[in-house]
């Protein structure tokens, strides 16, 4: 007989596999490049605003160009970075079923390790959004999604509490 979906327990694997597919989708956000649609447009116009509209040569504009587009690809660097991170410290933490208190400790700081990289991700999502015109709207499903990882880390150390409570007899 089959379980309603809304009645449906979480998998064991539920925080990992989401973390999993949120690397995959914010991996395919950083390749179009966060959903600008001309790259080139964008250095050009961040370069004129960052200089304050008083470029005096073209070489302080192809600076001001560089610079931008160096810093585009740093907050790209960053965010797959942490999103590395972030499968990892799940990875760790599913690996461990504790039998001490110390144990239950490192998995429980595993799973808190996830909790600030999905904050940090989140972090650097907007500052992106800060420093280039981009669309909110591109950002509002990763967000949505790096919400519900948090809410799935969250489950899982509640659930982690009753193992808790059992190696403390």
């Amino acid at each position: 007989m089959s379980v309603i979906v809304p009645k449906r327990k979480l998998s064991r694997y539920e925080a990992l596999i989401y973390a999993e597919t949120l690397q995959k989708e914010l991996t395919d956000l950083m390749l179009r490049d966060f959903g600008i649609k001309d790259m080139n447009r964008m250095l050009r116009n961040q370069a004129f605003a960052a200089s304050g509209c008083d470029i005096r040569s073209e070489e302080e504009y192809r600076l001001a160009c560089r610079k931008t587009a160096w810093l585009f690809s740093e907050i790209k660097k960053r965010i797959n970075y942490l999103t590395s991170l972030l499968t990892a410290n799940l990875r760790a933490a599913h690996s461990r079923f504790p039998m001490t208190l110390h144990e239950y400790e490192i998995r429980r700081d595993c799973l808190n390790g996830a909790i600030v990289n999905c904050e940090q991700i989140k972090q650097e999502l907007q500052r992106s959004v800060e420093m280039f015109a981009v669309d909110l709207n591109v950002y509002e499903r990763s967000i949505k999604a790096i919400n519900t990882e948090i809410e799935l880390i969250k489950s899982w150390r509640s659930r982690d509490n009753k193992i808790r409570v059992k190696i403390k007899g």
